[in-house]
């Protein structure tokens, strides 16, 4: 209240720092949100490589699977054997796709928060910069 009754002419410095308050909050929640990305973009990275993995063991035992599916059609081995072997590899291969199929889906989630966080981020350095510009 007092300090609406002190004249314009006295007023400049306080102006002048009130508009600098504005830009240090400007430029920390920028600063806050470029973090929340970084961990964003962390965590997807992490759900990527886990997916990555899978689907690498997935394939590993399909191509086994389908070596002793090859093995027990040209009558080689022993049958019972290859069928265990055919049965348990076709089991591990769904299993490493069940589990990629979840990490898939959270990477999916995950890369649209970050592209919201993203342009978050964009819109706040775009205030940032306007705020500076008027500085």
């Amino acid at each position: 209240i007092a300090f609406s009754q002190v004249p314009d002419r006295n007023k400049e410095e306080a102006i002048q720092a009130a508009k600098t308050l504005r830009l240090a909050r400007a430029r920390h929640k920028l600063t806050e949100l470029r973090e929340s990305l970084a961990k964003i973009e962390v965590e997807l990275a992490e759900f990527e490589r886990k997916a990555a993995i899978s689907r690498l063991n997935e394939k590993s035992a399909l191509f086994k699977q389908s070596q002793f599916e090859a093995i027990d059609k040209s009558g080689l081995g022993h049958k019972e054997e290859n069928i265990a072997a055919i049965g348990k590899l076709a089991s591990r291969a769904a299993g490493h796709e069940s589990t990629a199929l979840k990490d898939e889906a959270q990477a999916t989630i995950l890369k649209r928060r970050a592209d919201k966080q993203r342009a978050e981020v964009e819109a706040q350095a775009k205030t940032v910069t306007d705020l500076e510009g008027a500085g």
